[in-house]
């Protein structure tokens, strides 16, 4: 009897151990997502837009200096502090998680830590702009391609990796469609600018046409141009990043205001 005793209460013991391990890992899971809120929570609500740097001091000339030279003398590009830029290659990374179009990843990202790049980009910036580029530690570009049609390999051999992670087999066929929709949503054929816009035009008119005609009972996608497409898609690695800069207790400034020419 003691025995069986015994092994019942062992047994009921194991059991409300289990419920209580359940609940612990309930508890340890909701605490984890609590967490991760407030830490996202924390990053949106806390970035901040440097607006303006003071950090390096700016040349002091005097109104007399300034006017016996003929012109104003302006701070060279400060030196970039190698922890910042380690920083913000880690948020490039983690920005490349942001979602796209297909995944199709249309942009490229450019890291500007070089005093002398600096110095030269800022010469197409206007107002404190220059001053920001000059100042800061390191400068991301974000370029939308807007051609993302002409990087199908590129594309292509994700694809391929893709398959191989989910070791489900992706057919010609299938990589085909893949393929015609990246380039009907995108607008990005790969076809000189020429040709491409106008034919890009042409196809957004005839879905707006049919749309209406039919009363919109015929659902057709509503379709971008390829500088809209490109630069939305673009815009959702720019807000990551900027995001997990804060995180890192970066502060970072979207800037508008410069001449793309000349920065290309």
């Amino acid at each position: 009897t003691r025995v069986s005793s015994f092994r019942m209460y062992s047994s009921l013991f194991a059991t409300t151990t289990d419920d209580d391990n359940h609940k612990e890992g309930e508890k340890e899971e909701k605490t984890a997502i609590d967490d991760m809120s407030l830490a996202f929570d924390n990053a949106v609500l806390g970035r901040y837009a440097c607006t303006r740097f003071r950090r390096y001091k700016e040349q002091e000339i005097s109104q007399t200096e300034e006017k016996a030279k003929g012109k104003k003398t302006t701070a060279a590009a400060a030196l970039s502090n190698p922890s910042v830029i380690q920083k913000s290659v880690e948020c490039v990374e983690l920005a490349r998680r942001a979602p796209s179009g297909f995944n199709s990843q249309p942009y490229r990202i450019l890291l500007v830590s070089n005093p002398q790049v600096k110095e030269e980009m800022a010469k197409y910036c206007l107002g404190r702009n220059a001053d920001r580029v000059r100042d800061c530690d390191c400068t991301a570009i974000f370029l939308a391609d807007r051609e993302c049609g002409r990087d199908w390999k590129r594309f292509k051999k994700f694809l391929n990796s893709t398959k191989k992670r989910s070791k489900k087999q992706m057919d010609k066929r299938v990589r085909r469609k893949i393929q015609s929709l990246v380039l009907l949503f995108s607008s990005g054929l790969p076809l000189p600018r020429w040709l491409a816009v106008p034919i890009s035009f042409l196809a957004r008119l005839f879905v707006v046409t049919l749309s209406a005609l039919t009363n919109r009972k015929l659902l057709v996608p509503t379709l971008s141009s390829a500088e809209t497409w490109s630069t939305k898609n673009t815009m959702l690695v720019a807000m990551s990043y900027m995001l997990g800069c804060t995180s890192r207790g970066l502060s970072t400034c979207p800037m508008e205001g410069y001449n793309a020419g000349g920065i290309r």
